[in-house]
């Protein structure tokens, strides 16, 4: 800190009492410049040109605000009611149609169970491949979240570094949405959920260690005769 002198003085003398007054002084006057300057930043200032364009454009489409909001609720009103009486008539129909051609034809047999695997086939919506996915994928994509991402999307976006709190509320739902498609794509062709539907029926013996070796052992040893392997390799 800068220590003034009085007149007697060349330099600051701590045994000078006008030495001090005078270093007082000097110290009060440049709070107070420090103090004026803060004021005159917190001041209005000019507006950038994009805030100006921003503004601008808010103002002229304000008027359209309220027809956004009936044209999204009537969106809305028209998916629930496809929904209600287009979309689920148009799955469940031919669904129902085949359970009574193959409940009368074929000596009873129980179609829903065929069809959607006891829910292992991606034919049924929420199916248990896919929720199996999206919980890996919760856990891979939250554990620890990963901010990285985020801090430069915040940085491109001027949101900032999120905390972990909000990264994990972001990853969650993002971890399952990619998991879930990865459920969902990997049993694609059929052959996924119909290999679980036999293990869990008891149809077909699995060792969950050792699976893979057993499949490709059935390639690579030609007296290997295992139908089982054979089938899930």
């Amino acid at each position: 800190m800068v220590k003034k002198s009085c007149e007697k003085h060349s330099k600051f003398n701590y045994y000078c009492e006008d030495c001090q007054e005078a270093t007082r002084v000097y110290e009060i006057e440049q709070k107070v410049r420090n103090f004026e300057r803060i004021e005159l930043g917190k001041g209005p200032t000019k507006p950038t040109r994009k805030k100006l364009i921003n503004s601008a454009w808010f103002q002229k489409h304000n008027k359209y605000k309220k027809y956004i909001k009936i044209l999204i609720l009537t969106l809305i009103i028209v998916v629930v009611l496809l929904s209600i009486f287009w979309f689920w008539p148009a799955w469940i129909g031919p669904i129902n149609l085949n359970a009574q051609l193959y409940d009368n034809k074929a000596g009873g047999l129980n179609y829903y169970d065929f069809y959607f695997l006891n829910f292992w086939s991606i034919n049924f919506f929420f199916n248990k491949t896919a929720l199996i996915g999206a919980f890996i994928g919760c856990v891979l994509m939250s554990v620890p979240p990963n901010r990285n991402l985020l801090q430069m999307i915040g940085t491109l976006l001027k949101f900032g570094k999120p905390s972990r709190i909000k990264a994990l509320i972001f990853w969650l739902p993002a971890g399952f949405i990619l998991g879930y498609l990865f459920g969902m794509a990997l049993d694609s062709g059929g052959r996924f959920s119909w290999v679980l539907y036999l293990y869990e029926n008891d149809e077909i013996t699995l060792t969950p260690v050792t699976i893979l070796f057993d499949a490709f052992d059935v390639l690579l040893n030609q007296n290997n005769m295992d139908i089982e392997f054979i089938f899930v390799f």
